[in-house]
C-alpha cells in the first residue's frame, strides 16, 4: 500500500495492553521510515474515548499498570553503552522499591508490545529468573530477564535430546 497510494492513513494506539499499537511503534514506523521518508506523525493531546482527568481511566490505568511510560530524561540516542553500569537486582529489591519495579516495568511496556499486566507477576514470582539492569548517569535505562534453563537429571536431559520429551516453557 505504501508505494500504491500518495496519502494514506494509519492510526493506532500505543497505549494499554492491544499489543497492535506497540507492535507498530517498534516495527512498521521503521518500515514507513524506509520506503517513504519525510512521513508525518500527529499525536492526540487529549483523550477522545473519554474527558480528560477522568476519575474511572485514571483508577483503570493504575490497577492495569497500562499507562506507566518511561520516567527517564536520558534519550535513547544520548546513551553511551560503554557508560552503563549493569547491576543483577534481586525480586526482593524489587518489592521493597515501587518507583524501581515501575520503572522496569515500563521499559518492558515500551520496548516489548506483548508486554501484559500478569508479567509482573512472573517477573516477580519466579525462582529461575535473574534480573539485569543497566543504569545510565543513576538511571535505569534498560534490562535483561534472564530465565535460567536447565540443570537437568541426566535421563531427562538424554530424553529430551533425543526428542522423546519435550519442557514446557523451555526453549
Amino acid at each position: 500500500y505504501l508505494t500504491r497510494f500518495a496519502r494514506i492513513v494509519f492510526a493506532s494506539t500505543q497505549q494499554g495492553y492491544e499489543g497492535t499499537g506497540q507492535g507498530f511503534a517498534i516495527k512498521f514506523q521503521a518500515q514507513l521510515d524506509q520506503q517513504t521518508p519525510g512521513w508525518r506523525q500527529s499525536l492526540l493531546q487529549q483523550p477522545i474515548r473519554w474527558g480528560t482527568e477522568d476519575k474511572l481511566e485514571q483508577w483503570a490505568q493504575a490497577v492495569f499498570l497500562s499507562d506507566i511510560g518511561l520516567d527517564s530524561a536520558v534519550k535513547e540516542d544520548e546513551i553511551e553503552v560503554t557508560a552503563c553500569r549493569f547491576r543483577p537486582v534481586s525480586q526482593a529489591a524489587l518489592l521493597a522499591d515501587d518507583r524501581l519495579l515501575m520503572t522496569l516495568f515500563g521499559l518492558m511496556q515500551v520496548t516489548h508490545y506483548r508486554t501484559r499486566p500478569a508479567d509482573i507477576l512472573l517477573l516477580l514470582e519466579q525462582a529461575d529468573t535473574t534480573i539485569w539492569l543497566a543504569d545510565y548517569q543513576q538511571q535505569c535505562v534498560g534490562c535483561a530477564i534472564v530465565v535460567n534453563e536447565g540443570a537437568l537429571a541426566e535421563e531427562m536431559a538424554e530424553a529430551i535430546y533425543y526428542g522423546r520429551r519435550r519442557l514446557s516453557g523451555h526453549l
